[in-house]
């Protein structure tokens, strides 16, 4: 079901007028549900559960409330599967954040203040959540909604957070740093990479110093690629950090994680490193060529999907004929779907070959024209030049006759 709530305290009456719409769809033959609904009211300091039972398009109920509420909680203990819409003021955002006994509870309200997350009071709520929450989810959602900010108030909340004792809230602030001044936090990520006893967290700061291009991130990269943790989640992070980087260092190193012996999580990370960053190695083509054979279907596809990512045309029956003999049909799949992309890539290539041809013989059609203007406006100015030296010819005939006119006015004279 889809429930839209809303609620109203009418003061004369004492009561809590509930609104409770369902608004999903009936026309695939999904019925109104009837079930019984658990609703908290928190007024006068007390906290009072109201069952009721909605059965229909639109409910109404009015439930008994001394005071004005300081919040309405319906599906109080998140007992039904539904999607619940159910608009809350700010206030009772707040206060439900700092105060439901239940998690699921607080985490939705601290998720929901992100709406309002420019307002003073909200970031104070949120500091102290981060400072005094008892669940890490919480505290967790906390960081990620104040990191929304991005500004020098949430960065000095978010470095207090540090010190959390959950890894998975520190996680959190490590992989938001690149969002704020770089000049602020890049030392902050450099010592987290190196220092932080949680391997996530270290992945984390590395990651986002790569996506800062820091200074020396490359070598954080590097020795976390070095490190062996349980399913090898922080060798992978590194790799995938190092294509963030864009440092072709990371290429070789690439090389060295996948062959075979290393995990398969780390070699499939290596080749899609290799598959976005070492298009021009030849090395990187004869190898994950090579790959196509492994003994781990997974891998054969990864490998398969590397070559396409680098376009490679010479790896194009290659990959055809490791499809042709694939005895497994995932493998196949992605086989198939790498040849396509090559294909395309060659058929894309062949036709820019062609525009490219075309454009360079209009080029040669226009130089042609140019020069064959260019000729007739030399013989143009040739003939131009010819005729005035006729004309120049004239005028000193002209001018010889006027001096003989002259001679013989100042004879007659």
């Amino acid at each position: 079901p889809k429930f839209a709530v809303s609620w109203q305290w009418v003061a004369d009456k004492k009561v809590v007028h509930l609104v409770v719409d369902q608004n999903q769809s009936t026309e695939a033959g999904i019925a109104i549900f009837r079930m019984p609904v658990d609703v908290r009211i928190d007024a006068g300091g007390e906290s009072k559960v109201h069952r009721i039972e909605v059965s229909k398009r639109r409910d109404e109920f009015d439930l008994p409330a001394a005071e004005a509420p300081r919040g309405v909680f319906f599906d109080h203990g998140h007992q039904i599967l539904a999607e619940i819409d159910q608009k809350r003021s700010l206030a009772e955002l707040l206060y439900q954040a700092a105060t439901d006994d239940d998690v699921v509870g607080r985490y939705l309200a601290v998720g929901s203040l992100q709406e309002h997350v420019a307002n003073f009071d909200v970031v104070t709520a949120l500091a102290g959540i981060l400072k005094k929450d008892g669940s890490a989810q919480v505290r967790g959602r906390a960081v990620e909604v104040l990191a929304e900010r991005k500004d020098e108030l949430a960065l000095y909340h978010l470095l207090a957070a540090l010190g959390d004792a959950s890894s998975s809230v520190r996680e959190r602030v490590a992989s938001r740093l690149d969002w704020f001044d770089r000049g602020k936090t890049v030392p902050t990520m450099r010592h987290l990479a190196a220092q932080d006893p949680s391997y996530s967290v270290s992945a984390s700061a590395a990651y986002s110093l790569a996506e800062a291009k820091a200074e020396g991130a490359w070598e954080s990269l590097a020795e976390l690629s070095k490190v062996d943790t349980f399913r090898d989640n922080v060798r992978e992070g590194a790799l995938k950090a190092m294509v963030v980087l864009g440092d072709l260092r990371a290429i070789d190193r690439a090389l060295e994680l996948g062959r075979p012996g290393n995990p398969g999580g780390v070699r499939g990370a290596a080749f899609e490193l290799l598959g976005k960053m070492a298009k021009d190695r030849e090395d990187a083509v004869d190898f994950l060529i090579a790959q196509l054979g492994d003994a781990s279907q997974s891998l054969r596809g990864a490998a398969a999907e590397a070559l396409a990512e680098m376009g490679s045309t010479r790896a194009l029956a290659a990959v055809k004929a490791r499809r042709d003999a694939e005895p497994i049909e995932r493998a196949k799949k992605r086989m198939n779907g790498a040849i396509e992309k090559i294909e395309k890539a060659v058929a894309a290539t062949s036709a820019e070959a062609v525009k490219l041809r075309e454009q360079q013989i209009q080029v040669a059609e226009e130089r042609a024209k140019v020069r064959d203007e260019r000729l007739g406006l030399r013989e143009k100015m040739i003939e131009l030049r010819e005729k005035e030296l006729e004309l120049e010819k004239k005028e000193l005939g002209l001018r010889a006759k006027e001096l003989e006119l002259r001679e013989k006015a100042a004879k007659a004279k």
